[in-house]
């Protein structure tokens, strides 16, 4: 018969997740689960909710939201990183009348990403210094965004 503050987690064996105290249990709990941002911000949330005198629900909502925010910006960040982008550059940052042969409209189509679904490829051809390097950055960084995986060569 197995104690009820244990869980036998696969192969792995029993393992006690009743530390001591509430706090321990509940970060430990979080840890278990890999809901780090919870376990950062469950005290400072559950004060502000109090002083807001949310609902428990609404509580929970906005710890478990903001579990969400965090795991999808550590994602794309890893993105940006394994892609390996010489610098970071927008296609805000592009300026598109300095380089007047180069179509905006067609860039900014691009930046939707839609030749990636329909598996088309983009090349990006011109003389040094017109913005190859930098449209190309931007796209990929573009598609991080969208969670994609890219890796800038």
């Amino acid at each position: 018969m197995r104690n009820k503050n244990t869980t036998n987690l696969r192969n792995s064996g029993p393992v006690n997740l009743e530390n001591g105290s509430l706090k321990a249990n509940i970060e430990s709990y979080c840890k278990l689960l890999s809901l780090s941002s919870v376990a950062d911000n469950y005290e400072s949330a559950a004060l502000d909710a109090a002083k807001a005198k949310l609902s428990y629900q609404d509580y929970l909502y906005k710890l478990l939201q903001q579990q969400i925010v965090d795991r999808v910006d550590r994602s794309v960040n890893a993105r940006i990183k394994k892609a390996g982008f010489k610098y970071m550059a927008t296609l805000d940052e592009f300026d598109f009348s300095f380089q007047p042969q180069i179509d905006e409209k067609l860039i900014r189509e691009l930046a939707t990403l839609s030749f990636l679904d329909s598996a088309t490829n983009v090349l990006l051809v011109g003389a040094p210094g017109v913005g190859k390097t930098h449209l190309s950055i931007a796209l990929g960084l573009e598609a991080t965004k969208q969670r994609r995986r890219v890796k800038f060569i």
